[in-house]
């Protein structure tokens, strides 16, 4: 049921880390150089060939500017807003961390395969996995239909639109892979929660 009550602590939380870390790295120096944000923390795939995994974790938090942290910032705000009400604080964090982590693996493991140099940091795999899981919830929960569904599902791809037209420069393969992990933990939450309501009716009955 969602829970129109429940404050957005975690997205809240999670907004506020994103813009002190990009305050604090734009005033240490510039945070559109490659080699700047690599020194900080960005995922490289070499790197984490060689052991510092810390990347796919540090990498969701850096942003290449204040117009990269804006548009994820803004989209973190509204999915997670909406999240929040229907999960809780901790499935949100959850989610976030999750697909950004499997989101950073993905690009990792592209850019590997491809053999292309690319310095990647955002945390635009978390975000899409945060889309994702919306999505599914509002497709198969009886409970998140409301009269203002479609309004919902179109702010959605509006947002997916100005994401894709905004970032000159996007990692597909975090997109993508954030993405599907938010399609399948969303399932998950929504099979555990039929579960849940299933064992509490044959109680009751």
């Amino acid at each position: 049921m969602t829970d129109y009550n429940r404050k957005p602590i975690m997205t809240i939380a999670l907004t506020v880390i994103l813009v002190l870390v990009t305050f604090v790295l734009e005033k240490m120096g510039n945070t559109q150089s490659a080699s700047f944000m690599l020194e900080h923390g960005a995922v490289f795939w070499e790197y984490i060939e060689e052991g510092e995994y810390y990347r796919l974790f540090t990498g969701m938090f850096l942003h290449f500017g204040v117009d990269h942290l804006v548009n994820n910032m803004a989209m973190l705000l509204i999915l997670g807003f909406q999240l929040e009400q229907m999960l809780g604080h901790v499935k949100t964090g959850a989610l976030f961390f999750i697909c950004g982590l499997v989101g950073n693996i993905c690009s990792v493991t592209y850019y590997a395969a491809v053999g292309e140099y690319a310095v990647c940091a955002g945390a635009s795999g978390a975000i899409y996995g945060l889309m994702g899981a919306l999505c599914v919830l509002l497709a198969t929960e009886q409970a998140y239909r409301t009269k203002d569904l479609p309004k919902r599902i179109l702010l959605l791809l509006v947002l997916v639109v100005y994401s894709s037209v905004s970032q000159p420069e996007i990692d597909i393969a975090a997109h993508v892979g954030g993405l599907l992990c938010g399609f399948l933990l969303g399932g998950l939450f929504a099979l555990y929660k039929r579960h849940v309501q299933k064992k509490k009716n044959q109680i009751f009955y």
